[in-house]
């Protein structure tokens, strides 16, 4: 597993898609998308990541259950119709994923509720994933996980904002202990932390 943390536009997705590309020759490649195209905007910004991606590469979107995407991989044999089995995941990303959890909980969600159906839903997340990694010791599976560090700017002056903030913080944490690497992009420039 590997995180690739960093600011807006600061090149994680572009540095996570080549890395994912520079995996194709051991098998298929699954962009896992996370986003809600709620605006024009946002519609805008997927179409210009789905225009970026290899033709060949599979794309799942599943905004609220990613952690359903690797049990669905796990238990292929029980599906009538079993998902392409990938060499290489790339989620993009964690914190439109934890937006898509705690949007459902109001403008002022009960804080301890919320962090620990974050928690609960990330180790979810980072066990599935895990099992997957493992799950045919001949095969070489790599998860690259990409996420918006906004924990290092201001606090936020509203409650919602400060909860997120809070729970990319510990999500970070919980993937970072778990990864084999994470990067951290500033710049376009990746930099090694692990």
């Amino acid at each position: 597993m590997i995180l690739v943390l960093g600011g807006t536009k600061s090149g994680k997705s572009s540095f996570a898609s080549r890395r994912a590309a520079g995996r194709e020759n051991l098998g298929p490649v699954t962009y896992l998308a996370t986003a809600l195209a709620g605006d024009g905007e946002m519609k805008d910004r997927i179409a210009r990541h789905q225009a970026d991606r290899p033709s060949s590469w599979i794309t799942v979107e599943e905004p609220v259950d990613p952690a359903g995407y690797f049990t669905d991989l796990i238990d292929v044999t029980t599906k009538k119709t079993p998902p392409a089995v990938p060499a290489t995941v790339l989620l993009d990303c964690i914190t439109l994923w934890l937006t898509n959890l705690l949007t459902p909980m109001g403008d002022e969600p009960n804080r301890g509720q919320a962090l620990e159906l974050g928690r609960k839903e990330v180790r979810r997340l980072v066990d599935e994933i895990l099992a997957w990694e493992s799950g045919d010791p001949s095969l070489d599976r790599e998860a690259i996980i990409v996420s918006n560090l906004v924990e290092t700017g201001l606090i936020s002056p509203w409650p919602l904002g400060r909860i997120f903030q809070d729970l990319a913080g510990l999500t970070h944490q919980m993937i970072a202990a778990e990864a084999n690497e994470v990067f951290l992009l500033t710049a376009g420039l990746p930099q090694r932390i692990k």
